[in-house]
């Protein structure tokens, strides 16, 4: 009587493990859920979507860079961090002057 229940639990352990190896579902889905395996089983979205943005994305910031240097154009987040640097330096919280720092003071004792 124990034999029936044992060869049962051993096929569905294999059938579990073939599922997972051949990436197959392993047991019976819903609506929803079957929804779901298909929308990641599926091929990625085609090239267009993907080639967004422009190919020459380094040149274009070069090109804002210098834009933004002659002051045809304004960057609110690098005026920010340009800022924040100058406060910064301001109340000297920056790195020490070369030959200043904790390492050169103790040399000229």
């Amino acid at each position: 009587m124990r034999a029936p229940v044992v060869m049962a639990k051993k096929l569905s352990r294999i059938a579990r493990l073939s599922h997972r190896i051949f990436g197959d579902v392993p047991r019976e889905l819903e609506y929803r859920e079957k929804k779901i395996v298909d929308l990641f089983t599926r091929r990625p979205i085609e090239r267009d979507v993907l080639d967004y943005y422009p190919p020459s994305l380094r040149q274009l910031n070069v090109l804002l860079r210098n834009m933004r240097r002659l002051g045809l154009y304004r960057d609110e987040h690098l005026d920010f961090r340009d800022e924040m640097a100058a406060q910064r330096k301001a109340r000297g919280k920056g790195p020490p002057e070369r030959g200043q720092g904790k390492r050169a003071a103790k040399r000229k004792k």
